[in-house]
């Protein structure tokens, strides 16, 4: 689909799924020039990504969602990097971070678009930095795609990617359709998933219990670090994410995670921390003794929900 319009809409037709837009008066021979170049592209079966990301670990976790036989990845840690691959080659997708040592934010995009290499490219920011409305505004200018790290923003990227390289979906894998179906069912991948919740307030446990299994979500429930741990370890069924709370009588939440990350098979088991405690050296002491992520009470259930939503889908991947 070409978009021929009077109005001023050109972003918002490329994150739809247009191909090209024209604003009118249209010149004749753009159109056929655009034509033209849409026609030679689409003959090439195999499609170039550049991901700009200096963290390796994150290079590591696109190029496990993205790549596929028919899409080809490079990498680049810093914009001068970035710039001299765009002089040399071109590339049909770009996914960058914005916060890279040598170059940021709006200023980055900027240098970016304006290399020949980056000449009618999508550009898809994929961050985790906070953008202002001022910031933003400046990006749409660049870019048709801006994906903020969080809740959904995995199966965000793979589906801004496969919007923008029009890909067919027989190209995909197995697990990308399931990685796209995902985004648009947001409970998909929380259904059937294991959950322990470990707290001595039995009213908390039964708030928590009824949101979660009104998402699909099976959940255990433990009223104490030392039930916590007995229950991972006659499990039948592995336990999925930990919900720990960290006052607790027995065994507390700190101890707790302390006896979990002692065993070498649930090293990377998600495990979010619940206290009522605010301040930052609570947090600090949550991380040290193995907590994944933090959430203060009373709990903000959207958030929490959105939380393990980043973690179980890490646990798939």
């Amino acid at each position: 689909m070409h978009v021929i319009s009077a109005g001023n809409k050109k972003m918002e037709s490329l994150h739809l799924g247009a191909l090209s837009y024209q604003q009118k008066p249209a010149d004749p021979a753009v159109i056929t020039s655009t034509l033209q170049e849409v026609y030679d592209t689409s003959k090439v079966e195999i499609k170039s990504i550049l991901v700009v990301e200096d963290d390796y670990g994150s290079q590591q976790a696109i190029k496990h969602l993205i790549a596929g036989r028919d899409t080809e990845l490079s990498f680049a840690a810093s914009a001068k990097e970035a710039c001299e691959r765009l002089s040399s080659q071109y590339f049909d997708c770009i996914i960058l971070d914005l916060g890279l040592p040598d170059l940021s934010g709006t200023e980055l995009v900027k240098t970016i678009s304006e290399q020949p290499g980056a000449k009618n490219v999508p550009i898809i920011i994929y961050t985790g930095q906070s953008i202002t409305q001022d910031e933003y505004r400046v990006l749409n200018q660049f870019t048709p795609s801006i994906v903020i790290k969080g809740a959904e923003s995995p199966e965000r990227l793979l589906d801004d990617v496969s919007l923008f390289l029009h890909h067919v979906g027989e190209k995909y894998s197995n697990k990308q359709h399931e990685t796209l179906q995902m985004l648009h069912d947001e409970n998909a991948m929380l259904a059937g998933r294991r959950v322990l919740v470990v707290d001595d307030d039995m009213r908390n446990v039964f708030a928590i219990t009824r949101i979660l299994e009104q998402t699909g979500i099976e959940v255990i429930q433990a009223e104490n670090g030392q039930v916590a741990i007995d229950l991972i370890e006659k499990a039948e069924l592995p336990i999925e994410l930990i919900l720990m709370d960290i006052m607790m009588p027995v065994m507390d939440g700190h101890e707790a995670m302390r006896q979990i990350r002692l065993q070498p098979i649930h090293k990377t088991l998600p495990i979010i921390a619940l206290t009522a405690k605010a301040m930052q050296e609570d947090r600090r002491k949550c991380v040290e003794a193995g907590a994944s992520d933090y959430l203060i009470k009373p709990v903000d259930v959207d958030k929490l929900v959105a939380m393990m939503r980043v973690w179980l889908y890490q646990e798939l991947v």
